[in-house]
């Protein structure tokens, strides 16, 4: 069969009364964006990085947030289309489960053991990065994961997470998808990526500077720095940067106060560069 020009010669599969071809349509409609991937320059520029780099390796996410993949919007929309995810029914439903979808018009399935070795995920972990372009909220499992990054003893299974979350993602939702860039890691982990040479691309995209400010994560301070938002609202005892008071690894800067005080300056100091280290 030839695939149909108006799809990218894609071919659907003929075994399932038309849902992949109703799917990828759909899909269309909805869209594909480029990802976007942390700017550490950035996080530099206001103090974060060190935190944000700890709480990535305690996640085992360092390698997938810091291959800046693009987007290949054809290919995002043939593995959104035919993907499915099988689990296990009972209390094994987070362990164990396989997800097939098609890439270049050909069957594939991974485990998640499998896509945990891909992506460098830790294999341990029994529950389930964030794949939303709305950040303003976060969900209870986010929440969850998070909680796990700040316990020693915890290992998130992230493969999990990232499964049923693509599976969330296809079934609910208007918003163009954003995970192209997760695809595109999927796509070279199975040796794709001369095919990929063959497709149109999105450059990846940066959380930088403006992009803090429109997501209110930041608020630009008169006289310099930036105040840090929580809740659409700026802290003003917390001006960046300021590493002694955004310390992750300091249980006492999880919670602002948030009728504190104005600060006077940012704040330069760093904790020492080995304070991170010990705390893994």
């Amino acid at each position: 069969m030839v695939g149909n020009q108006n799809f990218g010669n894609i071919i659907f599969r003929t075994e399932d009364e038309n849902y992949q071809r109703e799917q990828y349509e759909r899909f269309q409609q909805r869209g594909v964006v480029s990802t976007r991937y942390p700017d550490f320059t950035c996080l530099q520029h206001i103090g974060l990085l060190q935190g944000i780099e700890w709480m990535l390796r305690q996640a085992d996410l360092t390698f997938l947030c810091t291959h800046n993949q693009p987007t290949y919007p054809s290919l995002t929309l043939e593995f959104l289309s035919s993907y499915a995810y099988t689990t296990p029914a009972g209390e094994d439903e987070f362990l164990t489960g396989t997800a097939t979808f098609r890439m270049f018009n050909t069957e594939y399935s991974l485990t998640q053991n499998q896509l945990s070795t891909m992506l460098q995920f830790s294999i341990e972990g029994q529950n389930t990065v964030f794949g939303r372009p709305n950040n303003s909220k976060v969900n209870a499992k986010e929440l969850f994961f998070l909680e796990c990054v700040f316990e020693p003893q915890a290992k998130v299974n992230a493969a999990s997470f990232l499964f049923h979350h693509i599976r969330t993602l296809c079934s609910r939702g208007r918003q163009p998808f954003v995970i192209g860039g997760l695809i595109t890691t999927i796509a070279l982990g199975l040796n794709l990526g001369d095919r990929l040479q063959t497709l149109e691309s999105l450059p990846p995209l940066f959380m930088d500077i403006s992009y803090y400010r429109s997501s209110r994560l930041i608020k630009n301070r008169v006289g310099g720095g930036y105040y840090l938002m929580v809740n659409n609202q700026a802290i003003p005892s917390v001006v960046l940067p300021n590493m002694a008071l955004t310390d992750v690894t300091n249980p006492n800067r999880h919670l602002y106060d948030l009728n504190a005080p104005e600060a006077t300056e940012p704040s330069q100091a760093n904790p020492p560069a080995d304070e991170f280290e010990d705390m893994e």
